[in-house]
């Protein structure tokens, strides 16, 4: 076989200095920051308050229903508190007007 030869295989290569070498410095800095920061997984930190907790408690995994019943309980109780606070603010008591009923049903008998 024949080789064939072309004119660029005659051609020396380029020797004048590479125009990315004044980009190398700026590399060279990135390169050294990446360097410098830390590998690894990032270190775990303790919760700093309640909710953080009960996050770090209840809503680690999947499927959890435990905040979900956390929330019905939570909303029974303030329903609770505001019919009770209501009550209360009304002056009327269930247990007072039944006993009324009963001392007029008492007074008619006689």
């Amino acid at each position: 076989m024949k080789s064939q030869h072309t004119s660029y295989h005659w051609i020396p290569p380029k020797l004048t200095p590479n125009p990315n070498l004044a980009n190398m410095s700026r590399v060279r800095r990135i390169i050294d920051f990446y360097a410098r920061l830390p590998r690894g997984p990032a270190p775990t930190m303790s919760p700093r308050n309640w909710v953080e907790q009960y996050k770090k408690t209840f809503f680690s995994g999947r499927g959890k229903a435990q905040p979900i019943l956390h929330a019905i309980g939570g909303l029974i109780i303030f329903g609770y508190i505001l019919d009770y606070y209501f009550h209360l603010r009304s002056g009327t008591s269930w247990g007072a007007e039944f006993r009324f009923d009963l001392k007029i049903s008492d007074k008619s008998r006689f």
